[in-house]
Parts: structure tokens; C-alpha cells; sequence
């Protein structure tokens, strides 16, 4: 790929590098291919994918969100995602990091700085702190080395290729007291970059390799609504982490998200068909995946820092849906979820644009007919749409189930009831006469509105109607649960006469615009 050349430049004056280096300009000089046969040495971390049949592969820049990223090589498979990192290095780089440092203590009974001698390329680029020849070590892992020798700095530095190192840039002077140097001037520098010179890693190892069956992967920072970047990040179904994974190309990024996104998608499928091979046809499961939860509104809003979103998996079972902190891995642990409601008591309402709350995109609200609204973002539209389509099919699903419901109320003072009937529509109930006094159409259901305690009307529109319209007043304690039902009716109506509903429809189309609290 064509080099892209960075603003940072590194000026050397005499044996003194002045400036941090990035691994864009660094990359250039590098003569041998750092990274295997495959890689080039001029390939940017995350710039890449490469694909042999159903695994792809690429550099990318892997963090813990403490620091700057570091190499390491990701794979992709149907089922799995491996991260890894370049081996540990062999005794001869570890034989030239000891030309790296300088002490003239042999003993440790006089008190030389030990300094660096020496910078490697490869160090420059992947350090995020500027280190210079003629810097003085004061710790490495937060242990001083004041009064050490050579050989014992050397091994300590070695012991884990992770370590971090704390220097002091100041020349010139007395050395003073170095654990007040320690935190004034700490530059943070991984061992691994001391080490490696421009030499190629021994091949890879694996750091984590993660089963990808409902999996959960992120771009946003843990908790909060603030989206990465350039980053991302993927958790197995027991909590293990692939770390925070950057990539230089936002195509790039979006494209390993959609690929890893993708493959638990299919695998989340591949769950549900086996385990409905295995339950009654009241009990299917239409859907299982990962969203995210708005919590600590209040707290949020004061600006108190506390986690605003906790990630929740959603499962829509039979005529039920399920919020859980943590996958259910058997039937039992359904009994531990957070939220368990019957579909047709709730509402999937998409936001409109004011009504959205943080910077989370691909928001909704399920709203419920005992008044408890959820606020939720998934992290894509195309999980949106999906969701947005199970939820509509699993209460499609109910209702043709279900086929009829009945709640009484009172029409001018008189005991009656209204039914609503998938095949014939809403009728009108008298109990003193026990007659149906009328049925309507769903169809010719013009509108609805409450006064949010007892009254609801319902306006029918016909030609043949007197005045064209037909206004029902009725008083209903049950009257939230009366609207959720109609609009659930509503909803499966809609699916039995329009089977493409779900598949012609676009993403603002398919919403039903029929809302519970007098705005319809």
C-alpha cells in the first residue's frame, strides 16, 4: 500500500533524539518484515484484511486503555476470534538491550545513574512517551533502581517482556531524590519495544482466543455513551476480553466489526434453530442477542460519574421477552432475569430525534402497559432493524395465538365490553342485553386517545357511517393494557394481510405509528 507519511518528524541533534516518533514515520525505515512472511514491513496496524476462504486475518493495534497500542495479529473464524501477540524474544535481543543502558556501578556501592544509551527505531514507534539517549532510569514496575548494577537492571528489565519503565529527561544537575523524580517525570515505556529493536518477532502466540456464540462487541467506551474512535472491543459469553482493538483505516474497522458482528449473528441463529427443535411452538424463541440499557439517569444528568449504560441480553421466548445481565445457559436460569414481560403488554417505539437522550445512536424505548419504559441502544441499524423485525413477528406470533381478548368497561354508564378479534375485527358488547351491538373493521380505526386515567375514545371512519364517523367514549380501569392490546391487534392484522410487511417496508415505514398516550 502507498506510504502516508506522518507530520512527526524526528529530528536528531548529535546522539539526542529531540521529538517522538510515530509508527507512521517510522515504518518506512524498516528493512525487515516485522511481521512474517504475509505482512509487509510497510503496513500500517489495521490498514488491512486478509481473507482464505472462511478465516480472515490482519495487523491491528491492540490496547488495554491504560497506553499506546500495541502490535498484534487478530484471526477470524466461523466460530472464534483469536487475538495475538508476537512471541517472546530470544537472548539475543535481550544481549542488545543491555547495550541500551549504561551504568558505571559494577557493585552497586557507587551511586552512577544508569542511562540510555541507546534508541531503536521500533521503540520510537510504538512508544507513546518521548524518551531520549542520556535519560536516566529511575524505575522499572514502580521498583527503584537506585544503588543497582548494570547485570541487575538488565534483569529486571528482562524479567517480563511488559514491564514499564520510569525515566528522568533532565541531563544536567544533581540527581536529587529519585522517587521525587519518579513521579514528576514518569514516561512509561514498554519493555517490548526496548527489546525488539527492528529485529522480527519469533512468530505469534495466542493472548485470548474467544468463542464468538453470544458474544457481545462494542465500539463505545465501557458504561458510557462515548464512541471509539478508531477502536473496538469483543466479550465472550463469560466475560473474557479481546482487549481494546485499534485500526488505522476506519473502513477497515467498520469492516471487522461487520465481519465479527456477522459471526455471532449467524452463530446466535444456528442456537435458536437447535434449541426450538426442542421446545413446544408456544415456546419458540425468536431472538437472542446483546443491547445496552440507559441507568443512573438521574445521576447521569447531575454529571456524578457512574456508569450510565450497562450492557443487557435480550431474548423474545414464546409470547415473553427477557432482559438478563449474562446469557441463560439453561432453563433455570431464566428464572434470574431482570425483566420478564408479556410481549403484548409492551410497545417497540422508535425515538424521534428530540426525544434521544446522551450521544448513543440507534436508540428506542419499550414502553409497557404498567407505565416502566426502558430506554435501549443497540450499536448498529442493522441490529436495529432486526430486533425492531422480531419484536413485530413475536407479537404476530402471540396475537394468532391468542386470536381473541376481552376487557369490560362501561359505554354511556352501561356495563359492556369491547373484543378485539384477529379474523373480525372490534365489536361492541352490551351485558344487560347480551347482544354485540356492532363490529368495526380494524381497518376503520381512525385514531385513539386517553386522558391518561380511565376514559380512551376510539373514532371509526367509514362513508356509510352517519357524519362518516363513529366515536366510542369508554370508561376502563385496565385502560394501558387495553391500548397495548389494540395496537398489538393492529400490528398482526397488518402482517396477516401484508406478509412482506417486515421485508418491503424501510426503517422509518415499518415503525407503527400508533402511540398509547393520546397521540394518536
Amino acid at each position: 500500500m502507498p506510504h502516508r507519511s506522518s507530520s512527526r518528524e524526528t529530528a536528531r541533534s548529535g546522539s539526542t533524539l529531540s521529538s517522538r516518533t510515530s509508527y507512521k514515520s517510522i515504518s518506512r525505515s524498516l528493512k525487515p518484515k516485522v511481521y512474517g512472511d504475509i505482512y509487509s514491513s510497510f503496513e500500517l496496524p489495521g490498514t488491512k484484511i486478509y481473507r482464505s476462504d472462511e478465516l480472515y486475518h490482519g495487523l491491528v493495534l491492540l490496547s488495554d486503555n491504560k497506553g499506546f497500542g500495541y502490535p498484534a495479529r487478530i484471526e477470524l473464524t466461523p466460530e472464534t476470534l483469536t487475538v495475538q501477540l508476537p512471541k517472546a524474544f530470544g537472548s539475543s535481543e535481550l544481549e542488545r538491550l543491555t547495550e541500551s543502558i549504561r551504568t558505571g556501578g559494577e557493585d552497586g556501592s557507587c551511586k552512577v545513574p544508569i542511562l540510555v544509551s541507546k534508541i531503536s527505531e521500533m521503540q520510537l514507534c510504538c512508544s507513546d512517551a518521548p524518551l531520549f539517549i542520556g535519560d536516566t532510569i529511575i524505575a522499572i514496575n514502580d521498583d527503584l533502581v537506585e544503588g543497582k548494577t548494570h547485570d541487575e537492571v538488565v534483569q529486571i528489565s528482562t524479567a517480563e517482556w511488559l514491564s514499564t519503565m520510569s525515566t528522568d529527561s533532565r541531563r544536567n544537575g544533581s540527581n536529587g531524590d529519585k522517587s521525587s523524580q519518579a513521579s514528576d517525570h514518569e514516561n512509561f515505556i514498554s519493555l517490548v519495544n526496548v527489546a525488539s529493536d527492528i529485529q522480527p518477532p519469533k512468530g505469534w502466540k495466542n493472548f485470548v482466543i474467544l468463542p464468538l456464540q453470544m458474544a457481545y462487541i462494542t465500539r463505545y467506551l465501557w458504561g458510557t455513551d462515548k464512541l471509539r474512535s478508531n477502536g473496538f472491543e469483543v466479550r465472550s459469553v463469560d466475560g473474557s476480553s479481546s482487549g481494546v482493538i485499534h485500526c488505522e483505516d476506519p473502513k477497515v474497522l467498520s469492516l471487522w466489526v461487520g465481519y465479527i458482528d456477522s459471526n455471532i449473528s449467524e452463530l446466535n441463529n444456528k442456537s435458536i434453530k437447535l434449541s426450538n427443535k426442542y421446545l413446544h411452538p408456544d415456546e419458540l424463541i425468536v431472538y437472542l442477542g446483546w443491547l445496552c440499557e440507559r441507568v443512573n439517569v438521574t445521576n447521569a444528568e447531575s454529571g456524578d460519574f457512574l456508569k450510565t449504560w450497562e450492557p443487557r441480553f435480550v431474548m423474545l421466548k414464546g409470547n415473553e421477552f427477557y432482559l438478563f445481565e449474562t446469557p441463560p445457559l439453561s432453563v433455570e436460569e431464566l428464572k434470574s432475569s431482570l425483566t420478564c414481560q408479556k410481549i403484548l403488554e409492551t410497545r417497540f417505539r422508535d425515538l424521534k430525534e428530540h426525544e434521544k437522550v446522551g450521544k448513543r445512536e440507534h436508540c428506542f424505548i419499550i414502553e409497557t402497559a404498567f407505565g416502566e419504559n426502558l430506554y435501549l441502544s443497540v450499536e448498529s441499524s442493522d441490529q436495529f432493524v432486526q430486533l425492531r423485525g422480531a419484536w413485530q413477528r413475536c407479537t404476530y406470533y402471540a396475537i394468532n395465538k391468542l386470536e381473541t381478548y376481552t376487557f369490560a368497561c362501561a359505554m354511556e354508564d352501561r356495563p359492556s365490553a369491547i373484543i378485539f378479534d384477529i379474523r373480525h375485527g372490534i365489536g361492541m358488547y352490551d351485558v344487560p342485553t347480551k347482544k354485540y351491538l356492532r363490529w368495526y373493521k380494524f381497518s376503520e380505526l381512525q385514531s385513539s386517545a386517553d386522558d391518561g386515567k380511565l376514559r380512551i375514545r376510539l373514532v371509526f371512519y367509514n362513508k356509510k357511517f352517519e357524519n362518516n364517523q363513529h366515536i366510542l367514549d369508554l370508561d376502563c380501569t385496565d385502560f394501558r393494557k387495553l391500548i397495548f392490546y389494540l395496537h398489538a391487534f393492529l400490528l398482526a392484522r397488518i402482517m396477516s394481510v401484508d406478509p412482506d410487511y417486515l421485508n418491503l417496508k424501510t426503517h422509518k415505514e415499518k415503525a407503527v405509528s400508533t402511540a398509547p398516550a393520546g397521540t394518536v
